[in-house]
């Protein structure tokens, strides 16, 4: 849920901005619509340094992460001068691993050719002879091996290496393939290359002593950020009065009123608190229980809704959930997402913590997806092998089955988007702004029967999902035809004279713009139902790779009579495996996301847009401005 919110407008003498501004920081609870002006010299300095303080405790960081070193912490008096020097160092660093990346390509071009020596080259030249080298692809070189001025001294599995002697005064004969140019004695490449890794190496360490400063480069961090934040609060200060006031205007959560009254009557200044208009944007504090809360990383995916919507997270969480379980559907990956996600949660900490819950459940459900489809590791399993209480949700008994689910979970997501639709009408414009919503859910509930009546998904009144009687549970309701028809009469109304509320249209041009509004509907909801069969798609896919991954280790091995064909076996199942397992991550987080982003948001008509509540507050316990 979205944390409500109330507006605080304060005006205060132009005098006392000082006086407010930093007990308001300490305060911690306003967020502040920061003016247009961000981009005053002052704003753009304490940006700049603070970008320079994180780029310096990235570098030491990663060091000591990659050293497994801990410092004892220490405080020193010019955090600056440490900071210019880790900068400059990594600058030269930089430099150096370019220069020792060319050196590596010059060595391992020139190693073919041994340890050049110059000094002999010239011995040759004095003596009559022209030296010169080249390399051509096999089949060149093989062409003119007869020629007698060419001297093979090496070759690859594409190239050969060769040089060309040629007498003076004689014409050089035309070299196949390209001229190479030697750079210097191998020797003395390899004695410079040693020399920069040396010098890497030492700089290396002397970034690493600065271990010890970390938390000091922390602090200094969390001080400009301080600063920032109150230079901002500052420049959003309006004048008004002829300058002789100031006005300042921001939000606070209602739960926090009390506080904020308190610290206003203890101030000078004269305030309003309001609750928010329908044109006002507040920002956005979500509010969700601990299960719903690990999915706030999805919804943040595509937008924050804004403040006049629901909070869709609660009920993307669970559709979300199932659709990732059905595109994997398989057991054993599951397990493996479960180890490893639990073996995260434990060790994490922060959001990281909540990504990797958001993993164990995701991991339960992909192991639910494969005991409803009979999958473990692309093995199809006997559900007469469940126990008992798994037997009645493993009884997908044909395809045709199994591609029903994903569509019941679509129609049943689809109907939810437009009854929360509904709601987020009904609170912004009342009961006219419900009863469009309404009406298409009552259009998607009438084609869902109607597909339904007319059998495209098998007999009808004995329908099955699974272990789900979708039949008998419609066709059991009183008077079915004409519930259908009043759904479809009902919802046409709805449509045809309660669309455009929020945007205020006159009602004798409703109707004409309800008529487009029906044909979309009609054109699109089988499109929009039959979308949600990309997840049945995935999951077979996934399926029938990992099957073949089995039998092609099952070849390889044969009949087992050579230990190294078990070893092949394990090769390519761990290879093949891993490819599946990696390929279907990808498209079960890509797939979902898209199901709940178009299909899911397109139902609700998500605006979307919410700016995440940020309090101007005081990150350090004492600042100096």
């Amino acid at each position: 849920m979205i944390e409500k919110m109330k507006k605080l407008s304060l005006l205060l003498r132009s005098d006392d901005r000082n006086v407010i501004l930093r007990p308001l920081q300490d305060l911690g609870v306003l967020h502040i619509e920061f003016g247009k002006d961000t981009q005053r010299l002052e704003v753009l300095l304490l940006k700049e340094n603070i970008t320079k303080l994180e780029r310096a405790y990235g570098f030491i960081k990663a060091l000591t992460d990659e050293a497994h070193t801990t410092f004892h912490q220490e405080s020193i008096d010019d955090l600056d001068s440490v900071v210019d020097v880790v900068d400059k160092t990594n600058v030269e660093l930089e430099d150096l691993r370019t220069q020792g990346e060319k050196l590596a390509k010059e060595v391992a071009a020139q190693e073919v050719w041994g340890d050049y020596d110059a000094a002999k080259l010239t011995a040759l030249e004095t003596a009559g002879l022209h030296c010169r080298f080249a390399s051509a692809l096999t089949g060149e070189y093989e062409a003119v091996a007869d020629e007698p001025s060419f001297i093979e001294v090496a070759r690859d599995a594409s190239h050969v290496y060769y040089v060309s002697l040629t007498e003076k005064g004689k014409e050089p004969v035309d070299l196949v393939g390209q001229e190479v140019f030697l750079a210097g004695s191998l020797s003395q490449l390899k004695a410079k290359a040693l020399a920069i890794h040396e010098d890497i190496e030492k700089r290396r360490k002397a970034l690493l002593s600065y271990g010890r400063y970390l938390d000091e480069i922390t602090k200094g961090i969390k001080t400009f950020q301080d600063r920032l934040a109150y230079a901002l609060a500052n420049n959003s200060l309006v004048e008004v009065a002829d300058g002789k006031a100031l006005l300042l205007q921001g939000w606070f959560p209602v739960k926090r009123e009390v506080d904020v009254k308190a610290f206003l009557e203890a101030s000078t200044c004269a305030y309003l608190i309001e609750n928010p208009m329908h044109e006002d944007s507040p920002p956005i504090s979500m509010r969700n229980g601990k299960l719903a809360s690990l999915f706030e990383p999805i919804t943040k995916v595509y937008s924050l809704p804004n403040y006049h919507e629901a909070d869709t997270t609660a009920f993307l969480g669970p559709f979300f959930a199932l659709f990732v379980g059905l595109c994997l559907a398989d057991v054993g990956y599951g397990f493996l997402m479960l180890v490893a996600t639990v073996s995260a949660f434990f060790a994490l900490k922060g959001e990281m913590k909540k990504i990797a819950g958001l993993g164990i459940i995701l991991s339960l459900t992909t192991i639910l997806g494969g005991i409803l489809l009979g999958d473990m590791f692309g093995i199809q399993a006997d559900s007469s092998a469940y126990p008992s209480f798994l037997k009645s949700f493993a009884s997908f008994g044909s395809m045709d089955q199994a591609m029903r689910l994903p569509i019941f979970l679509g129609i049943v997501q689809v109907l939810l988007g437009h009854f929360i639709r509904s709601y987020n009408g009904f609170k912004n414009n009342g009961i006219q702004g419900a009863l469009k919503p309404l009406g298409t859910a009552f259009l998607v509930a009438f084609a869902a029967i109607g597909i339904l009546q007319m059998g495209y998904f098998g007999d009808g009144p004995h329908l099955m999902v699974g272990p789900i009687p979708i039949g008998p549970w419609i066709y059991a309701i009183p008077n079915l035809a004409l519930v259908t028809k009043v759904l479809a009469i009902v919802g046409v109304v709805l449509v045809l004279f309660f669309n455009g509320v929020e945007h205020h249209v006159k009602f004798y041009l409703r109707p004409a713009h309800g008529l487009w509004e029906l044909f979309e509907f009609f054109s699109q909801i089988l499109g929009d139902f039959l979308s949600y069969l990309r997840l049945f798609a995935l999951g077979l896919a996934g399926g029938l790779l990992a099957m073949s991954f089995n039998t092609i280790g099952l070849m390889v091995l044969g009949k087992g009579d050579n230990p190294l064909l078990w070893l092949a076996l394990v090769v390519v199942l761990l290879l093949g495996h891993s490819i599946n397992l990696g390929l279907a991550l990808i498209a079960s987080f890509v797939h979902p996301v898209r199901l709940t982003f178009v299909e899911f948001y397109k139902a609700i008509g998500f605006k979307g847009g919410g700016v995440s509540y940020s309090p101007f507050r005081m990150q350090t316990k004492s600042n100096q401005n």
